[in-house]
């Protein structure tokens, strides 16, 4: 049975072939997705592949609701636009997450523009705003050189971490015959 780090190998393969195949950044699938996403908070994009295509996934809130727009990584183009109603716990979540989100002093987009300039050559892969112990705060992820590194900035903007992501253990690829 594959172990944690053997998964994260492989996911960090996934990512590095997605990233090679996508013709637009994290940025531009943003600029897409916002279009159809209107007044909603951005709280998260990631890239992967969707069978062998490469593809963003953008998760926003609009108060509990939660709005998921898939874009094209090579053309641009939204391919799916999905609206969740949650309920319970999880609708408190993404209440309080939205309320953050709009009292924030900078957005998701500036996050990743702000860890772009902190590591410079790097592909945006996955960014996500989050609350962690009541606090507001931005992870954002990017593959460089092979290896991926993780940038956390507070809700002002400010970096506080920047480090290498090692994904422990070994992937095992096969080749199809």
């Amino acid at each position: 049975l594959a172990d944690e780090g053997e998964f994260e190998v492989l996911e960090q393969e996934v990512l590095k072939l997605a990233a090679g195949k996508a013709k637009i950044t994290a940025s531009q699938a943003i600029e897409a997705a916002m279009k159809e996403a209107g007044e909603a908070k951005l709280v998260e994009v990631e890239l992967y592949l969707k069978g062998d295509k490469p593809v963003f996934e953008l998760e926003f809130l609009v108060g509990a609701r939660e709005l998921e727009i898939v874009v094209d990584a090579v053309s641009g183009k939204v391919l799916e636009k999905e609206r969740e109603e949650e309920d319970g716990d999880e609708a408190e979540e993404h209440e309080q997450a939205f309320k953050a989100l709009s009292a924030a002093k900078i957005t998701l987009t500036q996050a990743i523009e702000t860890a772009l300039s902190e590591v410079k050559g790097g592909t945006v892969v996955e960014a996500e705003a989050e609350i962690e112990h009541g606090e507001l705060e931005y992870e954002v992820e990017l593959l460089i050189d092979g290896a991926i590194k993780e940038v956390e900035l507070d809700a002002d903007g400010k970096v506080k971490e920047v480090e290498n992501e090692r994904a422990g253990g070994q992937a095992w690829i096969f080749d199809r015959d």
